[in-house]
């Protein structure tokens, strides 16, 4: 059943703290949708979800505007996703973000 969270944040490493605590949580197959303006802190949520799911280093991610997706294997794997350039569904099927899900 979808929920709806609104997080409201200081600064970075608020958000990246936050990313880390729902990384602390999460099981294989939840799905997370982040939805906000450019430059509103979603790639720093990533930063510490990563961080905690994958053990990246913070600095090591980064959003994928231009590649429009980001592996991160880890004990629950992270496939991120930048769907601002997305024109449709087509271009999420030549993504492959179905079989992500």
């Amino acid at each position: 059943m979808p929920v709806e969270l609104t997080l409201l944040s200081k600064g970075p490493q608020q958000t990246i703290q936050y990313g880390r605590i729902f990384g602390s949580v999460l099981e294989a197959g939840s799905v997370i949708g982040l939805v906000g303006e450019l430059g509103s802190g979603k790639t720093c949520f990533i930063k510490g979800l990563a961080s905690e799911l994958a053990g990246i280093p913070e600095d090591d991610v980064t959003s994928p505007t231009f590649t429009f997706m980001q592996e991160y294997p880890g004990k629950v794997p992270l496939y991120h996703f930048d769907l601002y350039r997305i024109a449709g569904k087509a271009d999420l099927y030549d993504l492959g973000f179905e079989e992500c899900l």
